[in-house]
């Protein structure tokens, strides 16, 4: 009668609590991933706001307002000078930040007078 032996083993119920407990486990390490990689995203711009308002003192100090690329590290900027409504002196200095993969990052605007 060996086949009547009692073997040991885990019931259906302990497999199943085991399963829900693995899966809680996997969507919160999924979801701090996630946050993780959002932060990363957060780091690039705000980098790329800080390259723009250095250059958009740059430009303003040195009083150089000309159209121009400007290659940072990972990022691209481009800066623009444009008449504004097409007043006499009043122009807009448009300076725009992209990655290396061409994506518009960030961006600032500001009215200046130029007197040539």
């Amino acid at each position: 009668m060996a086949f009547l032996k009692k073997y040991k083993g885990f019931t259906i119920i302990e497999t199943i609590v085991a399963l829900v407990i693995t899966m809680v486990c996997v969507g919160v390490a999924f979801t701090i991933m996630l946050n993780v990689e959002k932060s990363g995203n957060n780091y690039k711009k705000i980098q790329a706001h800080l390259y723009l308002l250095k250059e958009l003192n740059r430009a303003k100090e040195g009083k150089k307002y000309i159209d121009e690329n400007i290659d940072k590290e990972n990022v691209k900027l481009v800066k623009r000078v444009i008449q504004y409504e097409n007043i006499e002196k009043l122009y807009q200095l448009k300076i725009t930040a992209f990655d290396n993969e061409g994506k518009k990052i960030d961006e600032v605007k500001e009215l200046i007078i130029i007197d040539e």
